[in-house]
């Protein structure tokens, strides 16, 4: 007996300093050996902004007095952003009762229950603090999902917007996040496209980025794991109006929209009411990094089908410009051109853009143009794209009829265009040949698309 116990007591300090090495490492338990209070899966937010618009435009507001009932009051509100917010927070089943949350948010905020349907909640802290700050608690989880939704109003009015996930006191396995501007951007530009990172508190400085990933952006997602218990996470992005009545709004365009012709195939008789201004964009440069879906099957003549066909884009780069047009636009014609270059997204350049050949603007213009953001790593190692000859002909021809200033600027053009042609070489980008045609069964099967 002395030597099992001699045994147990050897065992039991080599547990020890194996659990204390551990813990020096960085392991954790997991929940199911010691299980604590706050303890949680996974925690997933949706958020969807379906309008926006700044308060003071010109346009007015989306809504007047609309009636908003809150906690037993009625309230009007003038509608000048509306955005949805769904939670989801999936516990281990070791969670014990007595979990309670509270929800801050800016602008006006109204809380749904959906799983439980119902909550305890602190409706006197909801009333005196206007929806800005919803406490509830929560019994028994079980182990069962907590899933809520909260509608905002007005809650995204700064010019950089904060939106944080916080994680106090929590200790939280993974964090998802999505993002939906779509609906904010039918009337909205960037000014600054979504970044995340990670925070200790509201005023604490950026720290390291998390990567978000996009759909054309229009959408926005994220995963994280936190590292420590008090991590926040904050996304932040600005936005700007695209067209306003007392505002002179101009697109600019680097590629096809050179071409009056292909103008005038998106925009009725553009080129008879509207005359373009030559420009330059100062501080990015041209690449082939738009990419549609090949879902017109063009390839060349014995050589494998391109997933992709790579369109011109332009990217940030400080020591470079790029050359183009600026087109006048009224609000159809933005919502036309939306339609077309529906794999980029609109960004205002105005303070960016410098007129050529002695043509000036309207002081209080505005400058948009279409940006396609480039697939994360991961996506484009997946693909397979291919510029088009004939597209990069049209460009040419469109620059070469252009009055871009002086001969320099021409040529400077085209200059431009064949680096990034020979960039795009390099970057394994194959080119599909005048005489490519669409491949029939393709066509049908995933229907033609515009490239």
């Amino acid at each position: 007996m002395e030597i099992v116990s001699a045994l147990v007591g050897v065992f039991g300090a080599i547990t020890a300093v194996l659990l204390s090495h551990a813990l020096k490492q960085g392991w954790r338990p997991s929940p199911g050996v010691l299980p604590r209070r706050y303890d949680f899966r996974r925690v997933s937010m949706h958020l969807a902004i379906d309008r926006w618009r700044p308060a003071g435009s010109s346009l007015g507001p989306f809504e007047k007095g609309r009636t908003i009932a809150y906690a037993g009051l009625q309230r009007e509100v003038d509608v000048w952003d509306e955005a949805v917010v769904y939670a989801e927070w999936v516990p281990f089943k070791a969670v014990r009762k007595g979990w309670s949350k509270t929800h801050a948010t800016s602008g006006l905020s109204t809380f749904a229950p959906i799983c439980p349907p119902l909550l305890d909640m602190d409706e006197h802290r909801y009333r005196i603090s206007e929806g800005r700050a919803i406490h509830f608690s929560l019994d028994r989880p079980h182990g069962a999902p907590l899933i809520y939704s909260t509608k905002r109003l007005n809650a995204f009015q700064e010019g950089q917007q904060d939106f944080s996930i916080v994680l106090d006191k929590q200790r939280i396995r993974e964090v998802s996040l999505s993002l939906d501007l779509s609906g904010a951007l039918s009337n909205a530009a960037f000014v600054q496209v979504p970044k995340a990172c990670v925070t200790k508190g509201p005023s604490d400085a950026a720290g390291p980025e998390i990567p978000l990933s996009t759909h054309y952006g229009r959408t926005w997602h994220l995963s994280y794991r936190p590292e420590a218990s008090d991590h926040r996470i904050r996304i932040h992005w600005q936005l700007t109006e695209a067209v306003t009545p007392d505002c002179t709004e101009y697109v600019f365009g680097y590629g096809s929209l050179l071409s009056p012709e292909s103008r005038d195939k998106t925009l009725a008789d553009y080129s008879q009411r509207a005359a373009v201004i030559p420009a330059v964009l100062r501080g990015f440069r041209k690449e082939w990094t738009a990419y549609s879906p090949n879902r017109s099957g063009f390839h060349n003549p014995a050589e494998d089908l391109p997933s992709h066909i790579a369109s011109l884009n332009i990217r940030q780069d400080q020591e470079a410009e790029t050359r183009g047009v600026l087109l006048p636009v009224a609000s159809r014609d933005l919502a036309e051109l939306d339609r077309r270059e529906r794999v980029y997204a609109r960004f205002d350049v105005t303070q960016s853009i410098v007129p050529l050949a002695g043509r000036e603007m309207p002081p209080d213009a505005r400058v948009l143009t279409y940006v396609a953001l480039t697939p994360a790593p991961c996506e484009a190692t997946k693909m397979r794209p291919a510029l088009r000859r004939d597209y990069l002909e049209l460009v040419q021809a469109a620059a070469r009829q252009l009055d871009l200033g002086q001969p320099p600027a021409t040529q400077l053009f085209e200059r431009e265009l064949l680096a990034s042609v020979e960039a795009a070489r390099q970057s394994g980008i194959a080119i599909l040949e005048s005489h490519a045609t669409p491949d029939m069964k393709y066509s049908v099967e995933a229907g033609a698309g515009q490239q």
